[in-house]
This record gives structure tokens, C-alpha cells and sequence, in this order.
């Protein structure tokens, strides 16, 4: 057996994911876990979408430990990271991971659509698969692409904008899990 393999059973090793899987639990666990999801329509060859994720909370870590873009064709676009937010958009859709009654309220950082952004530095491109259909029941440009395990500190935020690619008009659902560290 390696000494890494070895290390990690002992609970040695790579310290950071392992705390990362435990901090998602524990957020998980005290109700610190919500899940943003929301559905765009992009018109033929001309349709976007602008979304951000912005750490507002002056004390806390945000970890983004899913992120899912699911377009049922294919899409192109970007992410920047910390954006100026000119004028507020839209709150995604929202429920907190821990269910109990009464539910767990609305997280006080943002997650949202729609609004006006500029200083998109630090761009990194974002595009799904296009072309034919896979074999099996998937159809060309869905599942992807995706993503996990990113933290924003306090006053971070993240900005993606999403294009429509395909010459069709496309379905894109958008889904966030985001705990508080």
C-alpha cells in the first residue's frame, strides 16, 4: 500500500478535501445547505443569460459544492470572477437542504438573474458539447458543463453569462448547492 493511500485511511492526508466533504455535511446538518434552481428559455442564435453568485455575508465562507448548467443544446459563454452589480436581478428559485417545518428561510447571500453587470475580469470561456446525439437516452449538449467544490470568501462573488449556440431555441436549467462555512 502507498504511504498516501496508507495516510489518507489514517485520516493524514489531503486535510482540505476531506474538511471539505465534512464542512458540506455539517452545513447540511445545521440547516447552512440550499439548492438554487432555475429555468431559462435562449431564442435561436441570439439568447443569454447572465447570472451571479455574490457573497454578501461579511463573516463566511460560501462553498459552491454543485453546480450544474444542463442546456438541452448547445451553449457557449463565460465566467468572471467579482463583478460590479450595477442593478440587482432577480433571486433564483430557493430551498434550504435540511427539510423540517416550518422550512428553513432564504440564505442572506445572493444568488440571482437578470441584473446589470460590468468589470468582468479574469474570464474564463464555458461551452457545452454540440453535434449529433449520443448513444443511449442523453441528447447532444446536456450535463455539461459542470462543475464543483469552488469557496468564495466574504465579498467574492462570481459571474456567468450563458449564450445559445445551436441555431434552436434552448432550455437551460441552472442549479447551485451553496453551503455556508
Amino acid at each position: 500500500m502507498s504511504s498516501l493511500i496508507a495516510s489518507l485511511l489514517r485520516g493524514r492526508g489531503d486535510s482540505e478535501a476531506m474538511n471539505s466533504q465534512s464542512l458540506s455535511n455539517a452545513s447540511l446538518k445545521e440547516g447552512k445547505q440550499w439548492r438554487f434552481r432555475e429555468v431559462f428559455d435562449l431564442a435561436a442564435s441570439t439568447g443569454s443569460q447572465e447570472f451571479v453568485i455574490d457573497n454578501t455575508l461579511s463573516d463566511s465562507k460560501l462553498r459552491v459544492v454543485v453546480r450544474d448548467i444542463d442546456p438541452d443544446e448547445k451553449i457557449g459563454g463565460s465566467v468572471s470572477l467579482n463583478p460590479t452589480i450595477d442593478t440587482a436581478g432577480t433571486d433564483f428559485r430557493v430551498v434550504n437542504n435540511k427539510i423540517e417545518t416550518p422550512p428553513i428561510g432564504a440564505p442572506s447571500f445572493t444568488v440571482e438573474y437578470g441584473g446589470t453587470y460590468s468589470d468582468l475580469g479574469q474570464d474564463l470561456p464555458l461551452r457545452s458539447p454540440g453535434g449529433a446525439d449520443p448513444p443511449g437516452p442523453a441528447t447532444a449538449g446536456t450535463r455539461s458543463p459542470n462543475s464543483a467544490a469552488f469557496a468564495l470568501e466574504p465579498g467574492a462573488s462570481i459571474h456567468y453569462e450563458i449564450t445559445e449556440e445551436s441555431g434552436n431555441a434552448n432550455t437551460v436549467t441552472v442549479e447551485f448547492v451553496i453551503s455556508v462555512a
